[in-house]
Formats: structure tokens, sequence, C-alpha cells
């Protein structure tokens, strides 16, 4: 899509091939592990030398020194030279200078991906902050929960082209809904167990319904394999699970026609909250 290559651009780390950027305010990019650091510095020192290349004076990388390196948790290892840290000590390091060090404009690509859950809640939680502040944050994420949770405007980028640009909770459902495929032979549940028919009420529903679905499986041997699992799961737009529907105690309805199983059924009363959802 171009959106690094667009980044750098930005950042002033790659000049464009015909146009020009026109940039209001101090910029801090953060695009890779490890950019703008030295590895055989120390963790002090790539603060300052980082700082300056952000375009700080020396009094104010010494007025936020003590917040970076507290945000960062890698004071036991401070005057380490860089080379010894893990890309999530980098990262993290990278992360508190950029965003410690008050930029107009703070450029973010995907680097949240590196660090651990903990770490990329304090991100957002800063990014939110600086954003609340009055400044700008450019965020580039394929992480639509942090996307969504972060920013207010959206831009969809196809082949470098702007493709669409608007508000964020719009333009995550549109992006998901166009990168749906849909596509249903058979599904193997196991060796000797393929589901080949899935019926569940398809189209749009109201919440508390009731609705009727319907299974077949295909059974590939004589002998009838013993089935011991069987659920339904519902997943949000954006991959995540929402809910387990247990088929458990039904698994002895299932009625045998030849080398097929059917089942048949009703969930009751099936509470969701409005939004798109896969089965």
């Amino acid at each position: 899509a171009g959106k690094s290559t667009l980044l750098k651009i930005l950042s002033k780390i790659t000049p464009p091939t015909s146009g020009k950027i026109i940039c209001r305010g101090r910029i801090a990019s953060l695009l890779e592990v490890g950019t703008g650091f030295h590895p055989e510095l120390s963790g002090r020192e790539n603060i300052y030398m980082n700082g300056s290349i952000l375009g700080m004076r020396k009094s104010e990388i010494d007025r936020h020194f003590d917040a970076i390196v507290n945000f960062s948790g890698v004071e036991n290892f401070l005057d380490t030279p860089l080379k010894r840290y893990s890309s999530g000590m980098q990262l993290r390091l990278a992360f508190a200078v950029a965003a410690h060090l008050e930029p107009e404009i703070l450029i973010i690509d995907e680097v949240l991906a590196v660090g651990d859950a903990e770490f990329q809640k304090k991100c957002l939680g800063k990014m939110n902050e600086i954003s609340k502040s009055g400044r700008t944050v450019i965020f580039v994420s394929h992480d639509m929960n942090a996307i969504e949770q972060l920013c207010n405007k959206a831009v969809i980028l196809k082949k470098g082209i702007l493709a669409e640009q608007g508000e964020t909770h719009k333009l995550i459902s549109h992006y998901l809904h166009e990168n749906k495929h849909f596509t249903f032979n058979q599904l193997a549940l196991s060796e000797n167990v393929d589901m080949v028919e899935f019926n569940f009420q398809p189209g749009e529903i109201t919440s508390g319904e009731n609705i009727n679905f319907s299974i077949c499986l295909e059974i590939k041997t004589d002998v009838l394999p013993a089935i011991t699992d069987f659920c339904l799961l519902i997943y949000s737009a954006k991959g995540v699970r929402i809910t387990i529907i247990d088929l458990r105690p039904f698994i002895k309805d299932f009625v045998r026609e030849g080398n097929k199983l059917l089942l048949k059924g009703k969930v009751e009363n099936l509470n969701l909250v409005e939004g798109e959802y896969s089965i």
C-alpha cells in the first residue's frame, strides 16, 4: 500500500520522487526498532543523541530524562551499550524518547507489535494523552482495535493512492467488509469427518431473536466416530471471539442418513450488540 514509504517521506528520511511535503511543526518518528540509535552507545547516551536528532535542546532532554527512563523500564541497563538490549528494550527506549520530547507531530508505524501487552497498553495511553493535548499522532497499523481506540480520523491506502478517508469506525467497517470472502464447500473436522453443510439463518437479525441452524456431517468410515466436542463459535467483524454455543449436550440428537449425520437446532434469545459477526 505504500504506508511505510509515505511515513519515511513525511519524516524526511526518503525524498519524494515528485511532489513535495509541507510540514508545520516538529516531527518525531518511530518507524523501525533502533531507528536513530547507535548500538555502541549506552542507553543514556542514545537518549541524548536521539533527542538531538529530533531537534531537542539539551535542557529539554534533561528536563524529561527521568520520565523517559521511568516509562521505558530500562533503568537497570541505562549505562549498557544498546547492542546488548533486546529488540523489545530498544523499542521501549525509542518510544519513550519520541513520546516524551514533545514533538508537535508524532509518526508511529506498527511498532507496538513488538512490545508486551503491558507496554502496548502504556503506549496507547501515552498516545491518547499526546493527541488530547492538541498534538498530532499519525499511527499506521493493521490492528483495528488499536486504530479504533486511538484515532478519530482514518485513511485507507491502496497501491500508494488514497482510497478513502473519514471517520474511523465507518472506515474500519468498510475495510473489513471489503476484505471478507466467504467460500464454504466443506470443512475437514477430523480424518474421518467433514462438515459439508452449515446453515445459520444468514442476513440481518435482531438481538434477542431465536436463530435456527442445521449442520450436515459426512462420515468416511463404516464405523460411526465418537464425537465428544461440538460447538458454535461467534466472532466479531474484527476476528475477536465473542461467545461459544456448546452443542455437546445435543450430540446424541444427530440423525444418521447413510454416510451423513444431520443436526437441526435453535439458539434461543441470541443477544448481540449491533454489528457484524461470523460463525
